[in-house]
């Protein structure tokens, strides 16, 4: 992988593996479990035809590498999507690493499992907020070292030595692990949205932090990220209560929706029919967008912008 530079050797020359067709992702798994169980692959391949969101993660050859190595373990997918990426992250920060007996720099070796995916939280969430999906190599080793400086309050790092743990610490993971990588000189990100998107979540969970998370919940950028905090719950309802609060302020600011919400209720009441009220006005709620969206695609092709003011 293209995070793997201290493996590099001279007069080899370098390439970077292109996402994975399904014909490729078949061929991988068969490959993958030729050798233990010819017929987990099958399992495998049938079981992420069932689940379109993990079957759009296995066209990363190292989320591949997950997901197989998941699968092997239990022999399924964990129903809940966090859970699955928890699993594999366990695999990734651990158990790979002991069953290829490998050895890790000092510092980077001294961090639990636990701080690693502290660390990783803590830059996830403050990128994620910022909308930083590529960040400056300084920046994120100002995170790190703010994240090394906490741990040892009582006595107070040299600066010197701070930042080559750091920078130690950063090469570590990304030589190592491949959960952050250089995509350009110098500039940083996560190998995939979906791990961005997990330790924020994962971040905003240990730190009960769901009021600030609510504050987005209508931009489409945090959507798998509010799926996956309130997966991580054992008791979601207090997010959802937050949830329903926000959208219901939402709502009330919003006079062409609240127009639009009352036609609806409208259309709903003036059918006599067996199904449930709320079901009716869903339907004409759906209708509603489809329509818009249809008017859109029409203007769109028109080259004529709708006014929607």
């Amino acid at each position: 992988r293209i995070a793997a530079k201290e493996y590099t050797f001279e007069q080899f020359t370098e390439v970077e593996v292109a996402d994975f067709n399904q014909d490729q992702i078949t061929i991988f798994a068969q490959n993958w479990f030729r050798l233990s169980d010819p017929v987990k692959a099958e399992r495998f391949i049938q079981k992420l035809e069932k689940h379109k969101r993990i079957q759009e993660l296995a066209t990363n050859p190292l989320l591949l590498t997950l997901l197989c190595l998941v699968f092997g373990e239990a022999g399924n997918f964990p129903a809940n999507r966090s859970e699955l990426y928890k699993e594999g992250l366990d695999v990734l920060l651990k158990k790979w690493d002991a069953k290829r007996n490998i050895e890790r720099d000092q510092v980077y070796k001294n961090l639990s499992v636990q701080r690693k995916e502290d660390l990783l939280s803590q830059i996830a969430l403050t990128t994620f907020k910022h909308k930083d999906y590529f960040f400056k190599q300084k920046t994120v080793e100002e995170y790190i070292a703010e994240f090394i400086r906490n741990l040892y309050k009582e006595e107070e790092p040299n600066q010197k030595e701070l930042k080559l743990d750091s920078e130690a610490v950063l090469k570590s993971i990304e030589a190592q692990h491949g959960l952050l990588v250089e995509r350009a000189k110098s500039i940083y990100s996560f190998s995939h949205l979906t791990f961005q998107e997990y330790f924020a979540a994962r971040e905003i969970v240990a730190n009960h932090a769901y009021k600030n998370l609510v504050e987005y919940i209508t931009e489409k950028s945090w959507r798998e990220v509010l799926l996956l905090t309130a997966g991580m719950l054992r008791n979601a309802d207090k997010l959802m209560q937050l949830m329903k609060r926000k959208i219901d302020r939402v709502l009330m600011r919003d006079e062409k929706l609240q127009q639009f919400l009352a036609w609806a209720n409208q259309k709903a009441l003036s059918i006599h029919s067996d199904y449930k009220l709320a079901a009716i006005r869903a339907f004409y709620v759906g209708l509603g967008f489809c329509i818009d969206c249809e008017i859109e695609c029409f203007f769109n092709l028109c080259y004529i912008k709708p006014d929607r003011k």
